[in-house]
């Protein structure tokens, strides 16, 4: 009798005394993230890049069946099944960057756009507001897709007292 295959999920080296431990390990565990393999450490207090966000947002949205749309993954759970591009989806990413192809794909899905002057600036830290209004565009993405999200509201919109002007206001709340 052969034994079913099971990914073993790395254990970081750096997460044990975060507060977020356990949920870093599920999100570990469910594919949505894989933390820094080249020296098994998922560095928690780091702030989270754009090409970071997109990678996060798209492994998330392929666990879910959101539309016959290939979604590139990363890292890729076969080979084959990573897009490749042929050119730079903005002027500041490289065809040949390792988020290229997940750059491209959520350009093209409404998900994440670039700035006004072509670039997209893949090492640029996210603000909260940004990760909220990503987060929003790619439940959109996957309740037009026919998957639906599974996302249910749980709780009243929260009146916070700093985003009445702010341009994520809508998104946020």
């Amino acid at each position: 009798m052969t034994k079913p295959v099971v990914a073993e999920v790395p254990s970081f080296t750096d997460v044990d005394p975060d507060i977020y431990a356990k949920e870093i390990q599920e999100a570990v565990q469910k594919g949505l993230i894989a933390g820094f393999t080249s020296n098994n450490t998922f560095r928690p207090t780091l702030g989270l890049t754009r090409e970071q966000m997109v990678s996060m947002v798209i492994n998330a949205l392929s666990k879910i069946p959101v539309s016959p749309l290939t979604v590139p993954h990363d890292p890729p759970p076969a080979a084959a099944n990573l897009l490749k591009v042929t050119s730079k989806p903005f002027r500041d990413v490289s065809a040949i960057r390792w988020s290229a192809a997940m750059i491209e794909w959520a350009k093209y899905n409404g998900i994440m756009q670039g700035y006004s002057d072509g670039t997209f600036r893949p090492t640029q830290i996210v603000t909260r507001a940004e990760l909220m209004v990503v987060l929003r565009k790619a439940v959109q993405y996957a309740e037009e897709g026919g998957g639906g999200s599974g996302m249910i509201n749980l709780q009243q919109a929260i009146a916070f007292s700093d985003i009445s002007n702010h341009w994520a206001h809508k998104q946020i709340i």
